[in-house]
């Protein structure tokens, strides 16, 4: 063994030979796929920045019209006083906890024509102790408020209380 050279710069274990190393000053190698000035293209960035602007667009859209109909189902005066009668009922706040708040969220269908509204609404709600759904069915017609169905059914038991007086 004494006398052989053993070559240091290559310990991959492959047999080919390393490159030489690039010359003192010569530029770094080319990355594959980017033009050779190394720039990306200005017809990509443009691209790519109208394709996020039209996302961010179409989602602040569709964003407003969700907040806008929400707004307009919880301005109503059948959810006002459907939320209100529930969270001041006493068997509700004994499942519940005070205080008894509705979440963000309301689901169903709510028309709303001049002074006339209809509404079929399921709303959640939650207190300390526990959370339930609000079920609001009912019309306000000529200013008087008419319920079908406002009733609350706590969540993991079969209790169902009933609000409107039968």
């Amino acid at each position: 063994m004494r006398g052989e050279q053993f070559d240091y710069t290559n310990l991959s274990g492959s047999s080919a030979p390393m490159p030489p190393p690039p010359a003192a000053g010569a530029p770094p190698p080319r990355k594959a796929g980017l033009p050779p000035s190394g720039r990306r293209s200005p017809a990509l960035l443009i691209g790519c920045s109208a394709a996020m602007l039209f996302v961010v667009v179409v989602g602040g859209f569709i964003g407003g019209i969700a907040t806008l109909i929400l707004t307009s189902i919880k301005s109503s005066d059948l959810y006002q006083q459907g939320v209100a009668q529930a969270a001041s009922h006493p068997e509700v706040i004994q499942h519940l906890g005070q205080p008894v708040e509705p979440r963000w969220y309301v689901m169903g269908n709510f028309q709303s024509s001049g002074g006339n509204q209809e509404a079929n609404l399921t709303v959640p709600l939650h207190g300390p102790s526990g959370s339930a759904t609000l079920y609001i069915d009912g019309q306000k017609r000529a200013g008087k408020i008419r319920y079908r169905e406002l009733a609350v059914v706590v969540s993991g038991s079969n209790v169902r209380i009933d609000l409107v007086p039968q």
